[in-house]
């Protein structure tokens, strides 16, 4: 389970709370319609976020487990020399 957590990327959703600062700053925020409208906004954007990170992860995974092997082989030479 915390596998499928960290593969949304949760701390990245940080950046979508500037969604909220426009209302904040216009003195509307405290108006409960408008809280939620931004907040399903706030979780929808975030999701359709994610699912663009784990299609990335997906499309490129067989590269990155080529950089890690590299990694591994270059980190064995230096050790045996």
């Amino acid at each position: 389970m915390i596998r499928y957590i960290q593969l949304l990327r949760i701390h990245h959703w940080i950046k979508n709370l500037f969604i909220f600062i426009p209302v904040f700053f216009a003195g509307q925020i405290d108006h409960i319609s408008v809280f939620v409208e931004l907040s399903i906004g706030f979780i929808a954007f975030s999701l359709f976020a994610s699912s663009i990170y784990i299609f990335n992860d997906l499309s490129d995974i067989e590269e990155d487990w080529m950089q890690s092997f590299k990694e591994i082989q270059a980190n064995c030479i230096r050790c045996n020399n």
